[in-house]
């Protein structure tokens, strides 16, 4: 859970505005708590956290458990309302019809969407994409199983070549940010992130007896 959040985390520090301020979180489920705690680490600026679900309940419930933890966490019960207020967006839902509608995405916000694992999900209408710049976590992954993107391509309202580098790319020449532009980061996840974390976990660890 932690490396996925802070997978997207990544993406959103590297491909959102200077400015960004609102973090919205498009979860209830378990990953929801790491995708909300691992942008508070890494990116100074977040000064708002907004979380929604389709189950109020479990929203208020998180909202609940994050402020106690001293995040500036609070609940939207709108989600038009909030993807107004919104300039960070991470969305990890098993939706298979899209909850966020296209036209309510506006310049210069960032999503990453984590949830739509399979071709026949999707957490973004497929029609936002070719107004965005599309970035993956793993390129050959998302082209097979990434919901949103899987789906645009049928439909025929983007090209393969559409998606810009993956992760370890952006992380080793970030694109300059437009305020006119949408950013898209799909995740799907990857083995290499699994050894990233597991490289870090080991580093944790104490020195064995008779290890330096």
């Amino acid at each position: 859970m932690r490396r996925t959040a802070a997978a997207a985390a990544l993406a959103a520090l590297l491909l959102a505005g200077p400015g960004a301020r609102c973090l919205l979180v498009c979860s209830t489920g378990a990953l929801a708590p790491e995708l909300a705690r691992a942008p508070a680490v890494l990116i100074s600026a977040l000064a708002y956290i907004l979380i929604w679900g389709r189950n109020e309940t479990k929203a208020r419930a998180l909202v609940s458990a994050l402020a106690a933890k001293g995040l500036p966490a609070g609940l939207a019960a709108d989600l038009e309302a909030a993807l107004a207020k919104a300039d960070r967006v991470a969305a990890a839902t098993t939706a298979t019809r899209p909850c966020l509608c296209a036209g309510a995405i506006r310049p210069g916000m960032h999503l990453g969407l984590i949830g739509a694992l399979t071709p026949a999900m999707s957490e973004a209408e497929p029609g936002l994409l070719p107004r965005t710049r599309l970035f993956a976590d793993d390129r050959d992954g998302v082209l097979a199983k990434g919901g949103e993107v899987v789906q645009a391509i049928a439909a025929g309202l983007i090209a393969p070549a559409a998606i810009e580098p993956d992760l370890a790319g952006l992380v080793s020449a970030p694109p300059a940010w437009a305020a006119k532009e949408i950013t898209v980061c799909k995740s799907v996840g990857f083995a290499g992130l699994d050894l990233v974390a597991a490289e870090v976990a080991l580093r944790g660890l104490p020195p064995r007896a008779g290890q330096a």
